[in-house]
């Protein structure tokens, strides 16, 4: 991968824990990853109404303690606002979360690595798109 820094989808730290071979490999190069606080609380939630919440609690507090994570910001809140406006005068509204994860990529200047195609409709986001 490039010398850019990466930030990662829920989706993609997801098919991680479930053991994507294929996904770990693509992105095996990448050795400190990089996450949102939104994406921290979409981890928690998932775990909470799971049907085992210890089990995948502890996965996520133990995938935590090798990331940095990135908190939402006054800039990211701004950039949030334009990427909303143009997908609601575009007529392509995506998921709130996928909106605040995009415009944190955007104002750190990072790469978002998702398998989320819905992303594509997001201007000025560098997406690395992997195939799911």
């Amino acid at each position: 991968m490039n010398g850019k820094q990466y930030i990662f989808d829920t989706n993609i730290i997801i098919d991680i824990f479930l053991g994507d071979s294929i996904l770990k490999a693509k992105i095996q190069s990448i050795k400190n990853p990089i996450i949102s606080s939104v994406t921290v609380g979409e981890l928690y939630y998932g775990a909470y109404n799971s049907n085992k919440p210890l089990k995948h609690i502890k996965q996520i507090d133990d995938f935590l303690s090798i990331c940095q994570v990135v908190a939402v910001e006054k800039g990211t809140a701004k950039i949030y606002g334009e990427i909303k406006t143009q997908l609601r005068k575009n007529g392509t509204p995506i998921p709130e979360n996928d909106i605040w994860l995009s415009a944190t990529a955007i104002e750190k200047g990072m790469i978002l690595i998702s398998r989320d195609k819905h992303l594509k409709l997001v201007e000025n986001l560098e997406l690395l798109f992997i195939e799911g």
